[in-house]
């Protein structure tokens, strides 16, 4: 989000998470009201960089 701080976008984020869960899915109000929301959450390394695994893992090939 431009011009926000780290901690901005990220009581912004928890606000957001907050209200969704307490109307049961609908934004009362705010950027998202009438707006069909997703809450994704995630859970892994917060390193704030692209991983470098690659998705999924290809199958290994046997010798003949």
């Amino acid at each position: 989000m431009l011009g926000m701080t780290n901690e901005q976008v990220i009581e912004f984020n928890r606000g957001v998470i907050e209200t969704f869960r307490a109307h049961e899915g609908v934004m009362p109000e705010g950027p998202f009201h009438n707006n069909p929301t997703l809450l994704l959450t995630m859970t892994g390394p917060d390193r704030g960089g692209i991983s470098r695994r690659r998705w999924p893992t290809p199958p290994m090939r046997t010798a003949r």
